[in-house]
């Protein structure tokens, strides 16, 4: 997954592909090359992990996340529709601009939770800023070991399980018992969830590749290097991967709001921050 980059040119691409279901009808209304359609949902795909698109011959039939992508588009045309109207029965309006950095992993919970809130507060415009602007954003939605001070609210968790690829069993059997993993190579984590490295530990596996942080942690497991811990949804929604121990092992993993700059809070800014937290029990199960 993309944690450098949101190309949201990719999501009004993918957005048109989901309305006319084929790749040609969209490159024409959008007058771009066809290759180009499919290129650009395919980068998309890859950013978010998730597949948007079953494809065949007959054309692009969206999948249930292509559903949610379709239905947040037309979500946001409403939006920008009620804006334009606001702006030209005012035209020295000016819509406040709130800066948010949210983690990778749950923007397709955090995006169609901010097109809702536009469709209630029209007048607002959204920026997500890069990972080297990120102290510059009103709001954060991260992990909570990127925060300091006390101005944090829980948002959403992650179930984790472990899993592993097809191509990774295709050369290792399948684990059915807890010892079994000793003869695997099991993906570590230095920083971010010590509840899974203190499990590790105390299975004595020996074979360990330790990455950084969990986006790293994931990708590995994704690319095939070993045994990890991903989230549960993603693996019901991907037949390449294969849960182990599933009735033994797993684990949670929490994000956090987190306002940069408590004591100066615009009204939309407020509205904001009670709206998300409103609907904090949206999980990534």
């Amino acid at each position: 997954m993309n944690t450098q980059q949101l190309h949201w040119d990719d999501f009004k691409i993918a957005y048109t592909v989901a309305r006319y279901q084929t790749v040609s009808a969209a490159a024409q209304s959008l007058g771009i090359h066809h290759a180009t359609v499919i290129r650009r949902v395919e980068r998309l795909e890859t950013d978010l992990g998730l597949t948007l698109f079953e494809r065949s011959a007959s054309g692009y039939q969206p999948t249930h996340q292509g559903r949610l992508l379709l239905q947040l588009g037309n979500d946001i045309e409403q939006a920008f529709l009620n804006l334009k109207r606001k702006i030209n029965l005012n035209p020295d309006f000016t819509p406040e601009v709130i800066q948010l950095w949210v983690h990778t992993k749950i923007q397709d919970i955090v995006i169609p939770l901010l097109s809702q809130f536009l469709l209630k507060v029209p007048h607002v415009l959204f920026r997500f800023v890069l990972l080297e602007e990120k102290e510059t954003a009103d709001i954060h939605i991260t992990d909570p070991i990127d925060f300091h001070g006390d101005h944090q609210v829980y948002f959403c968790q992650t179930e984790l399980q472990l899993a592993g690829t097809e191509t990774y069993f295709l050369h290792h059997h399948l684990p059915e018992k807890t010892t079994q993993l000793q003869q695997h190579r099991v993906l570590d984590i230095s920083e971010g969830l010590p509840v899974y490295s203190k499990w590790i530990a105390k299975h004595h596996i020996p074979h360990r590749l330790i990455v950084q942080n969990l986006n790293q942690l994931f990708c590995a497991v994704r690319s095939g290097m070993g045994i990890g811990c991903l989230p549960i949804d993603e693996i019901n929604q991907n037949a390449s991967l294969h849960p182990i121990l599933r009735d033994t092992f797993s684990w949670s993993y929490r994000y956090h709001l987190r306002v940069i700059q408590p004591g100066s809070l615009s009204e939309n800014l407020v509205s904001l921050i009670r709206f998300l937290t409103m609907n904090q029990n949206l999980h990534t199960d």
